[in-house]
């Protein structure tokens, strides 16, 4: 049975990933949506899918955030985690909240028709999702002090029920 959203409740469920294995980075396989994302697009952490310009699929988080220095600190630790993972989120930022999408510019997914089987693209990867999970342990850690961090909704973000890998993938090879 597939996990939904309301499986997860209001903790941290699950194991962090393991570290993803070097570039290129497989986009995430079936039994990896459905482990990881439901947690992350439910009510409680309100991730979700969007795309940039070139139509690449991102996943991403806005968090309010009360007080100028807190975001500051905020958006310094979420670079910490970035440097620790080797990963490049893209982190945008205003008085009142924070905006963070993350996800892989060299990922590929098995593909029968490419010459050596692996079609190369951008996507969602376990090194996406370990970084999203890491960010809300951050924010877990941080609720209950000064800096009060609510996660929003925005509407540029989609919480898909069925998720499957086209969806988190988008080859740029040409074949």
């Amino acid at each position: 049975m597939d996990a939904t959203p309301n499986d997860f409740g209001n903790t941290l469920a699950g194991e962090l990933p393991s570290a993803a294995p070097p570039w290129p980075c497989p986009v995430l396989e079936d039994t990896e949506i459905n482990k990881y994302l439901p947690f992350l697009f439910s009510q409680t952490r309100r991730w979700g899918l969007t795309t940039n310009d070139k139509n690449l699929p991102i996943l991403a988080c806005k968090y309010r955030i009360k007080g100028y220095d807190h975001i500051l600190n905020f958006v310094q630790s979420v670079g910490k985690i970035a440097q620790e993972e080797d990963h490049h989120p893209e982190i945008i930022f205003d008085a009142r909240s924070v905006f963070v999408r993350v996800n892989t510019h060299c990922a590929y997914r098995s593909n029968d028709e490419s010459p050596n089987g692996k079609e190369k693209g951008s996507g969602i990867t376990i090194r996406d999702i370990r970084f999203a999970i890491l960010l809300e342990r951050l924010v877990e850690g941080t609720q209950g002090g000064e800096a009060t961090i609510s996660r929003l909704n925005p509407k540029v973000l989609t919480r898909p029920t069925v998720i499957n890998s086209s969806d988190i993938f988008l080859a740029t090879e040409k074949k």
